[in-house]
């Protein structure tokens, strides 16, 4: 038999989060993966929204970008930003942000724009695009990224999409969105109000490194 791969588990346990009949805004890569897996086995009614407007895709590959026209296969809409997070987001009619991450805190505050390494050197990437509404006004978040120490920080490095920010309810920092409610990882699936409670996804030990998270709230996940 074939060997299950990491990013299988995760796209697998990603889609799990997802339920029939919701409405997503899906980011790139593993979230689009975990959204058609979901489409396709147990949640038939799921509305899956690229930001850059295209609704209800289904795609055969596996795409580089959202501008790559091969996850816009068998869409029923092809529109626009202005459609997706304003008539949708903004609106308050998204039930999950689905969202992939550079790093993320114990206050489910994600980075997308940069990281430095220990001389301090700065390394940018694509930052925010949609993410910050979505992260801010979707009524849950989830995210998914590979688990690494470095990943999981104290601290994000830059407060690219907000979290509940400093510990604080959502409320005070006059966000609508409900915020984080699930955090996937190859080794964990970490939920709850922050900081997160965790379960273990694919039998690893704590020790692998989480910056953030202690060890005491950790949990398996029931069979």
């Amino acid at each position: 038999m074939a060997e299950i791969l990491a990013s299988e588990i995760m796209a697998a346990a990603g889609a799990r989060e997802l339920r029939d009949g919701e409405v997503v805004v899906v980011g790139l890569g593993l979230p689009q993966v975990a959204c058609v897996l979901a489409k396709r086995t147990h949640a038939p009614g799921l509305s899956a929204l690229l930001e850059i407007g295209v609704m209800n895709m289904s795609p055969i590959h596996t795409a580089v970008g959202l501008a790559d026209c091969r996850i816009w296969y068998r869409a029923t809409c092809w529109s626009g930003f202005l459609d997706i997070m304003g008539m949708n987001v903004h609106r308050g009619v998204v039930d999950v942000g689905f969202l992939g991450a550079l790093e993320v805190d114990r206050y489910g505050n994600i980075n997308t724009t940069l990281l430095k390494d220990d001389s301090g050197k700065v390394r940018y990437f694509n930052g925010s695009a949609g993410g910050n509404d979505i992260a801010s006004l979707a009524k849950r978040v989830i995210m998914i990224m590979r688990h690494e120490k470095r990943k999981l920080p104290e601290a994000v490095a830059h407060l690219t999409s907000p979290g509940f920010v400093g510990g604080r309810n959502r409320q005070e920092s006059g966000l609508r969105g409900g915020g984080p409610n699930r955090l996937i990882t190859r080794s964990k699936s970490m939920g709850g109000h922050p900081p997160f409670l965790t379960s273990f996804l694919m039998g690893r030990t704590s020790r692998e490194g989480c910056a953030c998270f202690p060890r005491r709230s950790m949990s398996r996940l029931p069979a």
